[in-house]
């Protein structure tokens, strides 16, 4: 088992790499990949940790020693996925997608919601785990990640290498 401390330096050391990757690699890559990726690694990370929790809830002695290595894993995991795609590609995307006339405006809106909605998710986690249980509120953001892969999948299409206008006839058809 890995100590608080040494586990809290690893999970802060793993969002940077993908981040800066990520950036590198977005214009050979292209968005619409990365953001799936990211999502599936997200649901995988949530998965993983309901699956850790209804087994501890269940076998308290399997989870600890045989499991307890899953939730870091996981946490890396998610990490890695937010960090290489929904958390940076986000900001690149939806100026893209937007008509020049309401880019500012609807930006702001989209980043002023992201914040709030990260506050809104911060300060209710304990209360949403204590109303579905450690495992259920892990399979429900895993859900919601899941979602999220079938709205981009059917409605974000891949703006790299396309001029705005080229952009803006993938939404008219």
């Amino acid at each position: 088992d890995v100590d608080e401390y040494t586990s809290a330096i690893i999970i802060g050391a793993v969002g940077v790499v993908p981040g800066v990757l990520a950036s590198l690699a977005v214009d050979r890559i292209g968005r619409r990949i990365l953001l799936l990726v990211s999502e599936v690694l997200m649901v995988l990370a949530h998965a993983s940790l309901g699956a850790f929790f209804n087994v501890k809830e269940s076998r308290p002695d399997v989870a600890e020693d045989q499991l307890g290595w899953l939730p870091l894993v996981a946490l890396v995991v998610f990490i890695i996925g937010y960090s290489m795609g929904l958390g940076p590609i986000t900001y690149t995307v939806v100026p893209e997608i937007l008509p020049q006339r309401v880019r500012g405006l609807v930006s702001s809106i989209v980043t002023s919601l992201r914040w709030g909605l990260a506050f809104l998710v911060t300060r209710f986690f304990y209360n949403l785990l204590s109303a579905l249980g450690d495992d259920g509120g892990y399979w429900f953001f895993g859900g919601i990640c899941l979602l999220g892969f079938f709205y981009i999948f059917f409605f974000i299409p891949e703006t790299k290498g396309k001029t705005l206008e080229e952009i803006q006839l993938l939404f008219i058809k």
